[in-house]
C-alpha cells in the first residue's frame, strides 16, 4: 500500500509520542514502588503494574516500528488494533481514577486517550488514501484534503470539549437544598450541627473546615450546598439573611457561586451539555459524509 509521507510522518510522530507516554508512565510506576509503603504485597502489585507499562510500552514500539520499516497494510492494522486499545486502556483507566477522587486525580490519562483517537483518525486516513492524487493537484484538491477534514476534526474536539466540561461541573454531586432550619445544636470541641424541616438529616459545620461557625437559628431559610459524590455528603456553604459561609478547605468547588446563585452554575452545566451534543454531533456526521465523498470512487 502506498502512502504519502506526509501521512507516515504524522502517524509515527503521533505513535512516537505515546510511545514516550508509556515509558514515562512505566518509569514513574517503577520508581514510586516502595512510596509510602513497606507492605510487601503492595510492593509486589506495583512491581507488576510497572513491569505492564513497561511491556505494553514495548508493543507500542513494536507497532511503530512496524509502520516505520515496512508501510505494508498488515503494519497500519497492527497499529489500529494498538491504538484502539490505547484507546480503551486510557479512557478506562481516566474514568475510574477521576471517579474515584471525585474529578481530584485522574484527568491526565485523557491526554493519551486524545493522542490514539487522532492516530486512528490519521492512520484511517492513509489506509484508505493509497495515494490516488498525482503531484499536480490543485490548491482546491488541497484544502479538501486538508483543510476541510481539520476544521472539522477541530470542530468535534470543541463539541467533546464541550462534553468534558459539562461533566466536569457535575463531577461532584453539588447539590442545593433550600429549606426552614429545624434544629440547631453546637457541640463542644466539634462544630455546629443543623437540620431541616423537610428531613431529619443532620448538616455538620465542623470547625476545622469553616473559620467562623455559621450564624444560623431556627426558623430561618437557608440555602445550602452539599457534595454528594464519592459518600462524601457533607455541607460546602450555607447562606440566610444573615449572610455566607463556606467551606475553607473545599470551598474553591462552588466558587464564585454561592448557594442563592447556584442555579446559574446548573445552567451553564446543561447549556455545555447540551452545546456539545449538537457540535460535536454535527461534526461526526459531517466527518462521516466528507469521508463517504471522498472514498466513494
Amino acid at each position: 500500500m502506498k502512502v504519502r509521507r506526509g501521512w507516515v510522518a504524522a502517524i509515527l510522530v503521533l505513535a512516537a509520542a505515546q510511545c514516550l507516554f508509556w515509558l514515562a508512565a512505566a518509569g514513574l510506576a517503577w520508581g514510586t514502588r516502595h512510596l509510602l509503603t513497606s507492605n510487601p504485597q503492595f510492593i509486589a502489585e506495583r512491581t507488576r503494574t510497572a513491569v505492564a507499562l513497561a511491556l505494553w510500552c514495548g508493543v507500542n514500539l513494536a507497532g511503530l516500528l512496524a509502520v516505520a520499516l515496512r508501510r505494508h497494510r498488515i503494519s497500519f492494522s497492527l497499529l489500529a488494533g494498538i491504538q484502539v486499545a490505547n484507546l480503551s486502556i486510557t479512557a478506562w483507566l481516566g474514568f475510574q481514577q477521576v471517579s474515584q477522587t471525585c474529578g481530584d486525580h485522574g484527568l491526565e490519562w485523557f491526554v493519551p486517550s486524545g493522542l490514539a483517537a487522532v492516530t486512528l483518525l490519521v492512520t484511517y486516513g492513509a489506509w484508505r488514501r493509497r495515494d490516488r492524487l498525482g503531484p499536480a493537484s490543485n490548491s482546491r484538491s488541497v484544502r479538501s484534503r486538508i483543510v476541510q477534514p481539520a476544521l472539522l476534526v477541530v470542530w468535534i474536539a470543541a463539541g467533546f470539549g464541550l462534553l468534558g466540561l459539562s461533566w466536569h461541573l457535575g463531577i461532584q454531586g453539588i447539590e442545593l437544598q433550600s429549606e426552614v432550619v429545624a434544629t440547631v445544636r453546637d457541640e463542644p470541641g466539634a462544630g455546629l450541627h443543623l437540620t431541616l424541616e423537610a428531613s431529619s438529616r443532620d448538616f455538620p459545620f465542623l470547625k476545622d473546615f469553616y473559620d467562623t461557625p455559621p450564624d444560623v437559628r431556627v426558623g430561618d431559610r437557608v440555602a445550602i450546598l452539599t457534595m454528594e459524590a464519592c459518600g462524601y455528603g457533607f455541607p460546602l456553604a450555607v447562606q440566610s439573611q444573615r449572610g455566607i459561609w463556606i467551606d475553607s478547605i473545599q470551598g474553591n468547588l462552588i466558587q464564585p457561586f454561592t448557594p442563592n446563585t447556584w442555579w446559574l452554575h446548573e445552567l451553564f452545566r446543561w447549556l455545555s451539555l447540551s452545546a456539545g451534543i449538537i457540535v460535536s454531533a454535527s461534526g461526526l456526521v459531517a466527518l462521516a459524509r466528507w469521508i463517504g465523498k471522498r472514498y466513494s470512487t
